[in-house]
């Protein structure tokens, strides 16, 4: 037979009940690209009590982390999908504000989840050190940098009439920015970020 014939009876308990833990998200999480942001948020609600349940169930701590690691990364790229195309520098600011602010949310969500698991739920259990998604706190800084940059362009804007906007080249503000992926953030694009925030 396949490899559930190899399994010990013990083996095969625990992959079942590794199965009833995750079944519930199973197919909303092979769907994601598929959600709105609401949808990705009830989702990951729901990811809370499957992670509790498949650790609960036995699921080793260095396997957990490296699921919430994949967690992770699939919610950068659910945003990153988001958020490409619709030109972060160009769209009307209040558009890119309202798209960052469901970005971070489901971020903070994310983080938050996985804090209280760690931190509370598996008190005790969890043997390492808590728990800590730099590639998604990179963007979640990143889309705050976008915000803020943004921000400052618009407020400046609101204040000055069309002739002075145009003077002060306030359209320019941006420019820096527009031949780098605000989204691809890694300790190695950082540098090519900073040298546009300082012109």
């Amino acid at each position: 037979g396949g490899a559930a014939s190899r399994l010990s009876p013990e083996e095969q308990r625990r992959a079942e009940d590794y199965w009833a833990a995750l079944e519930p998200v199973a197919s909303r999480l092979k769907e994601i690209s598929r959600l709105t942001p609401v949808e990705v948020g009830e989702l990951l609600d729901q990811m809370q009590d499957a992670l509790s349940g498949l650790f609960d169930c036995g699921y080793g701590e260095a396997r957990m982390r490296q699921l919430l690691l994949l967690l992770g990364s699939a919610l950068d790229s659910y945003i990153k999908a988001q958020l490409q195309g619709g030109g972060l520098w160009r769209e009307p600011f209040r558009q890119v504000s309202r798209r960052i602010g469901e970005a971070t949310s489901l971020i903070d969500a994310l983080m938050a989840s996985s804090g209280f698991l760690v931190t509370k739920l598996w008190s005790g259990r969890w043997r390492g050190p808590p728990f800590c998604d730099e590639p998604l706190a990179r963007l979640r800084k990143r889309l705050a940098a976008v915000l803020e940059v943004r921000a400052v362009q618009h407020q400046v804007g609101s204040v000055l009439t069309d002739r002075q906007a145009q003077d002060a080249r306030l359209s320019e503000v941006v420019r820096p920015f527009e031949g780098l992926d605000a989204l691809h953030h890694s300790p190695y694009t950082q540098d090519a970020w900073d040298a546009a925030a300082a012109q």
